[in-house]
């Protein structure tokens, strides 16, 4: 026991109350790790040394739970914490030689030894000391929430109060008022209240992935954190995948406007708490936390209190003084209640990390045997691979989820299964696990090395438009591929010209501002486009005669409407289909020019200055322009001439049908919502 013990003081952490012990005691803090902290090194988490601290200061902690609950982390990092895990960290905080072969490296729960020079000084003045403040060390946070200061490493030169961002101050208040508020529900209860979340808000399939991403580093989500991967995003849609707890702590605020807001969505989810069994009448209930999810028991035998979990409680974690069971009966005593019976323990234990062989009781593959470590098993949940089955319901919910899919038969997910494409009305086989990874249609798409089927479906795209010259290895390999209306050939990988990649020496890119109009004139009105992602050239088309809304690639889009035949996926009547593509840039520049100096057989550069009156910077970028794309060709320097007339009224030619067809297609959006106003007054709603 020390001679001299410290006050707690109000939000400080058990890192920073260590600390202040040992000065007080005037010694060197190795000296306390080493002689009374059992050579326990301290660190900013603070979660490893509540029962030493304990000891050593009589008294001061001998309400557990409200130091658990106020002056460490863990009411933050528990809400990204299995029940299991839960477990494990709570009996390493309550046991006074905690099983050094149970231990396993816990999440980070803190950013370090952060202090904020206004709060350093008002302490100081208050109590003529400074302390950690635990709000300081919250990851990602790096503004003080009272004083809207920035954050300083303790091991940096003393600094000025500096004003931080708003934005920041902002997260810095709601990750502080989440903390105090104390939840300690785990993993699997906050997981599923942000899934449900999402998907009320609209963020429920795969292909929302993208603009969720997108929604989330618009709000400034990402400003701390990279901006994750789609495969690391995967959680934020669905239970079945892993969510990190770094986008955890981003998800919250963007899910829930106030920490008020998310602890009302766990209440409302009735979490499904284990109750602690009544046989055992030597154990009573001191207290608990909010949630009921963590309580301090007292072991009447030995009159010794104790923190742990109603889960921990029922897996096997008892009274830490009179638990004299070794490590290799305490991982048996977890074992057995995780296993259920199911599982069967075939190697020894040697530790966390260390590799065991295990056999699935009731498994019916070849191999009932695999080989896993006991942190995957018990903290991980990793089973085997026969286990991973789900009902036909819940695969087939999940196969919906994908897109124009539906389930036709499914047996186990490490299998193959029967999937349709609605789009087309075909059906395939494929592994389960790898459709959910790479959705699409195998019936439409297969892998084939057969050069004949190619050959087919470039003629069912472009017609004779485009043809192969070389050979075919496959839908990944390089093929070489002749334009006709050009001439040029150029090489590109199947795949790519299947999904809308064509000639680049001549290809007319449609911009995106123009893509709307575009796919209304060239399907006559048939479809419509709602939105265009440029990030990733993905827009929403509208079907107008049946009303049905498909997202698909911006290139896909226009291949298909562009058909010399009907397709399966946009069908309509390529009789009325317009064939005219926007003027590019330079077209504009060119016809521009034309109608000015057409006179002229050769002009120079200046000639173009006087009569377009645009500095001769601009007239530089013009004419350069103009000649990559063969509408100027250069005589000497500074003089131009026209390849050709024909090409130029072509053009002309060209510009007039599209901008007739857009008038009539304006003309005509506007009879539809006139009416729509004849049939909907303005005082009354549709």
């Amino acid at each position: 026991m020390l001679a001299r013990i410290p006050t707690l003081l109000p939000d400080e952490t058990l890192y920073s109350y260590a600390k202040r012990c040992a000065e007080y005691n005037y010694m060197p803090i190795r000296h306390l790790e080493t002689i009374h902290m059992g050579g326990q090194r301290l660190h900013g988490d603070g979660l490893l040394y509540l029962s030493p601290l304990k000891k050593l200061t009589e008294g001061a902690l001998d309400d557990q739970l409200t130091v658990l609950m106020s002056h460490t982390m863990y009411p933050l990092v528990s809400l990204y914490s299995r029940r299991i895990e839960q477990s494990f960290i709570l009996a390493s905080l309550s046991r006074p030689a905690a099983p050094k072969r149970l231990l396993t490296p816990l999440r980070s729960c803190s950013s370090g030894e952060m202090i904020c020079p206004a709060c350093l000084q008002d302490d100081i003045r208050a109590i003529g000391d400074w302390y950690y403040h635990r709000k300081h060390q919250i990851p990602g946070v790096t503004a003080c929430p009272i004083h809207g200061t920035v954050l300083h490493m303790s091991t940096d030169p003393l600094k000025d109060p500096t004003p931080a961002k708003p934005e920041d101050t902002a997260y810095a208040r709601y990750m502080a008022s989440l903390l105090d508020l104390g939840l300690d529900a785990p993993y699997e209860d906050t997981h599923r209240v942000l899934v449900e979340k999402l998907r009320d808000i609209g963020y429920q399939r795969s292909d929302h992935l993208d603009s969720l991403i997108d929604s989330m580093a618009q709000s400034g989500s990402f400003r701390r954190t990279n901006r994750p991967t789609r495969r690391g995003a995967h959680g934020l849609i669905s239970e079945a995948h892993y969510l990190s707890s770094a986008l955890f702590l981003r998800a919250v605020p963007f899910c829930f406007p106030t920490p008020k807001d998310f602890a009302d969505a766990l209440q409302g989810a009735a979490p499904s708490q284990a109750t602690i069994p009544g046989d055992k009448s030597e154990y009573t209930v001191i207290s608990s936390s909010m949630s009921g999810n963590t309580v301090e028991m007292l072991h009447a035998t030995c009159g010794r209190s104790y923190l742990t979990s109603s889960y921990g409680f029922q897996a096997g974690w008892t009274c830490p003084v009179c638990d004299q069971r070794s490590d290799e009966d305490i991982f048996s005593a977890l074992f057995c209640y995780e296993a259920q019976g199911e599982y069967e323990l075939l190697s020894p234990f040697k530790g966390m990390l260390e590799p065991v062989m295990l056999r699935h009781l009731r498994c019916h593959g070849i191999s009932p045997s695999f080989q896993t470590t006991p942190r995957h098993f018990l903290i991980e949940g990793r089973r085997c691979a026969c286990g991973k089955s789900l009902s036909h319901e819940e695969a087939d919910r999940a196969v919906r989820q994908k897109g124009d899919f539906k389930l036709i038969h499914f047996t186990r997910t490490s299998a193959k299964a029967k999937i349709m494409h609605t789009a087309c009305g075909k059906t395939f086989e494929h592994h389960y696990v790898d459709f959910l990874l790479h959705p699409w249609c195998r019936a439409c798409v297969p892998y084939s090395p057969d050069e004949e089927f190619f050959r087919r479906e470039m003629y069912d795209l472009v017609g004779d438009e485009y043809k192969l010259v070389g050979p075919y290895s496959g839908r990944g390999g390089y093929v070489d591929i002749r334009h006709q209306n050009c001439g040029k050939l150029f090489r590109r990988r199947a795949i790519e010209f299947l999904r809308g990649t064509r000639c680049p020496y001549c290809r007319r890119p449609v911009p995106d501002k123009d893509l709307a109009a575009y796919v209304s004139l060239l399907s006559s009105g048939r479809y419509r486009v709602d939105s265009v992602d440029s990030r990733t050239a993905k827009c929403r088309v509208v079907d107008t005669r049946t009303g049905k809304e498909r997202v698909m690639d911006k290139y896909i889009l226009i291949q298909e409407l562009r058909r010399p035949s009907p397709g399966d996926l946009l069908p309509f009547d390529p009789s009325t289909r317009y064939d005219g593509l926007p003027l590019t840039a330079s077209e504009h520049m060119a016809t521009e020019l034309y109608l000015k100096l057409s006179h002229k057989t050769t002009f120079t550069t200046k000639d173009i200055i006087t009569c377009t009156g645009l500095p001769p910077l601009t007239v530089n970028k013009i004419t350069c322009a103009c000649r990559k794309d063969g509408l100027l060709l250069g005589v000497d320097r500074g003089q131009f001439t026209w390849p050709s007339s024909v090409l130029i009224k072509e053009i002309l030619e060209r510009r007039d049908r599209y901008a007739s067809a857009e008038r009539r297609h304006q003309e005509k959006t506007k009879k539809r919502a006139g009416a729509s106003r004849d049939i909907y007054p303005l005082d009354q709603d549709p």
